[in-house]
């Protein structure tokens, strides 16, 4: 639900989503941006350890993005070496961002 309180609306769920497609071409950006993986066994020889960021440029978006050591070693790696996706528990015992005095990453505030 949304509360527009300059204009006086209240907006539903279809509403907002309407509303945000009209406004914004969603699937024009994905059909223009869109990069698909190739299967490692498929790529051609000179791509094969090939990379587009440089290691400066790589560590910058780790920490914007927040990756830690160990997500890296046991989430990605696992995720590339193996195709597989980690395992881990259930549970998320991780303290609400508004309350942690840590710093966190903007999307940590939105948590179902």
């Amino acid at each position: 639900m949304v509360i527009d309180t300059r204009c006086g609306h209240i907006l539903h769920s279809a509403e907002t989503y309407d509303d945000l497609k009209n406004h914004h071409p969603y699937k024009a950006w994905m059909e223009k941006n869109i990069r698909h993986l190739m299967p490692f066994e498929n790529l051609p020889d000179d791509q094969i350890s090939s990379c587009e960021l440089d290691d400066v440029q790589l560590e910058a978006y780790q920490k914007q993005f927040d990756y830690s050591r160990e997500e890296l070693d046991q989430v990605i790696h696992v995720l590339g070496e193996n195709g597989q996706e980690a395992t881990g528990s259930i549970g998320d015992d991780t303290p609400f961002a508004v309350l942690s005095s840590r710093p966190r990453i903007i999307y940590d505030y939105s948590r179902q």
